[in-house]
């Protein structure tokens, strides 16, 4: 079975992890901070948000698949938008 769909980029980050800053808590991949498709920091003004969104990225296999990551598409959407709710 061959997946005619288009390309997963490959993972490029083996740590993920949560910091705390004055705009909220940010997602860093490998230390360096997850950027939105318009390259603004990827972060959430809660904890538990911030949590959801950083398991989504933890829980990616070899490819990254956005269909898996239904809050971080939110966020990041928000964050694009300038909705400073997020």
């Amino acid at each position: 079975m061959s997946d005619t769909g288009p390309q997963k980029p490959k993972r490029f980050y083996s740590k993920v992890r949560i910091s705390e800053h004055e705009d909220g808590y940010h997602i860093l991949l490998d230390e360096r901070a997850a950027k939105t498709k318009t390259h603004k920091p990827l972060h959430a003004s809660t904890k538990a948000l911030a949590e959801a969104v950083m398991n989504e990225w933890a829980g990616q296999g070899d490819h990254i698949d956005f269909a898996e990551m239904p809050l971080t598409q939110l966020v990041s959407t928000a964050i694009d938008a300038d909705d400073e709710t997020v």
